[in-house]
């Protein structure tokens, strides 16, 4: 069984789809305006960096459930819980 930490590039890939994501809602939300644009870079700003500990928690989950090998939808979903997190306080203070 393949351990959390022998996946250090899940850190990378998870970054990598939190910015991929950051900017195709930019490019979406583009046409309703600017006034949009600071939630977008709280949120962003607030999944920067991090442990993510969740993306872990995620990826161990998968392998205790059986998954193997490297899967590309599980860094995507650990992106997505990230996402999640990091924008509930970030959209809640500028409410």
């Amino acid at each position: 069984m393949e351990a959390v930490s022998d996946s250090p590039d899940l850190s990378t890939r998870v970054g990598e789809e939190l910015q991929a994501f950051a900017a195709a809602q930019r490019e979406r939300l583009a046409p309703l305006g600017p006034r949009l644009i600071p939630f977008l870079a709280a949120a962003s700003e607030a999944a920067a960096g991090g442990k993510r500990l969740r993306a872990a928690f995620c990826h161990a989950g998968w392998v205790v459930g059986g998954g193997t090998g490297d899967d590309e939808a599980v860094a995507r979903a650990s992106a997505a819980l990230e996402w999640l997190q990091a924008s509930v306080p970030s959209f809640s203070s500028k409410l």
